[in-house]
């Protein structure tokens, strides 16, 4: 199996958003996981966002299925509104 994530794209992610890529993993086995289709523009792959909850905290992964697994790309804290969002479909 591939590394689930570029090595330098997580260290950007851990500056920016304080957060390893491979926290996506423990954020995708949330039981009411919000998922969709990135189709914001054309990455040459498909591309997934996911809405998901860890120690009561909500959480914004973005990710691909490749053939050797998952492979993060980003995961930060959710802003407000996809908080809002994640809660509204989960009541």
């Amino acid at each position: 199996m591939a590394e689930p994530f570029d090595p330098v794209k997580n260290q950007i992610n851990r500056r920016k958003h304080g957060l390893d890529l491979s926290f996506g993993a423990e954020v995708l086995r949330d039981r009411n996981l919000i998922e969709a289709v990135d189709l914001s523009m054309e990455y040459g792959e498909e591309r997934f966002n996911a809405l998901g909850m860890v120690n009561g905290r909500i959480y914004a992964v973005t990710y691909t299925e490749r053939a050797d697994g998952v492979r993060f790309i980003s995961v930060r804290e959710a802003d407000k509104r996809e908080a809002a969002h994640y809660f509204k479909a989960n009541p």
